[in-house]
């Protein structure tokens, strides 16, 4: 296995351990629990492709919103994201799973776009996760 093979494979291992896919089904079964097939799929797709538009952008512009937009280090990010992981967790481990909103037919995207596309498939592990950006942009430009 070639560097380059090695450091792609590597990259998308992190960044499939950050998306926590595996992790999620439960959280998505739930979530979807009263929907038709196609309803499902529909929000499948929709929370994917929001969490890959999520993850893209960040991937190509984070860095440069982070320090020049709104002066924040990388330290400081990494601080809060983990704050706001805890606090998550916390509120998960102490309330249950989330559920599907009551009034389903208020939110146009259902559960797809949140809670489903951000912030359980792309979170603040996604964000901070520099080594990932290499899966979309191999020469930094930046």
């Amino acid at each position: 296995m070639s560097a380059a093979q090695f450091q792609t494979l590597h990259n998308f291992l992190v960044l499939f351990g950050m998306v926590n896919a595996v992790g999620n089904l439960p959280i998505f079964s739930d979530l979807t629990a009263g929907m038709d097939r196609p309803a499902r799929r529909r929000t499948f797709l929709q929370a994917t492709l929001t969490a890959c538009s999520i993850v893209i952008a960040f991937a190509l512009l984070g860095d440069w919103m982070l320090r020049l937009v709104f002066e924040v280090d990388i330290a400081a990010f990494k601080v809060a994201g983990g704050l706001l992981v805890f606090a998550v967790a916390g509120r998960g481990v102490l309330s249950g799973p989330p559920s599907a909103p009551k009034d389903q037919h208020l939110v146009s995207s259902g559960p797809a776009v949140f809670p489903l596309g951000f912030p359980f498939l792309a979170g603040p592990g996604t964000f901070i996760n520099r080594e990932g950006k290499a899966l979309f942009l191999p020469l930094s430009i930046f």
